[in-house]
């Protein structure tokens, strides 16, 4: 496996400036510790109460890091072409209201170009939702 330093050298770490915390940052959200980061932030009732994030920092460095990541993107074929994502969500129901007036993900939020997979991912429960993304260029997509 790679270790630490091995990820700090990957050109695309020279390409958008990345710092030693934002590297970590992004591995770490590849691992379990992703829920740590969102499910915080998708606790609506958290935000009612005003209380902070209890990793507040490490949020910050990842979504600075995310900001930085779309230098890479910029470079990368499929730049400026239109690319159809897709999230496939298991008990997860969407309302009315969010077909209506659209919503907001307070979170990162995984998608992937294969449909294949994402149907995949909204299997399992007793409501299965696939979100299509159509994104024009690469500002659309994240990173």
């Amino acid at each position: 496996g790679m270790r630490f330093a091995d990820f700090f050298a990957l050109p695309i770490v020279e390409v958008c400036q990345l710092s030693k915390a934002e590297v970590f940052a992004v591995r770490y959200y590849t691992t379990w510790g992703f829920t740590g980061i969102n499910t915080p932030l998708r606790d609506l009732e958290r935000r009612e109460r005003k209380e902070p994030h209890k990793l507040a920092v490490l949020v910050n460095i990842l979504a600075n890091a995310i900001r930085k990541l779309r230098a890479w993107a910029a470079d990368a074929p499929d730049a400026h072409t239109p690319v159809n994502l897709f999230r496939g969500m298991s008990n997860r129901q969407i309302f009315d209201k969010f077909m209506q007036q659209g919503g907001t993900e307070f979170a990162p939020m995984s998608t992937t170009a294969e449909l294949s997979i994402a149907l995949k991912y909204s299997q399992g429960g007793n409501i299965a939702t696939l979100l299509w993304l159509r994104t024009e260029n690469f500002m659309d997509r994240g990173v």
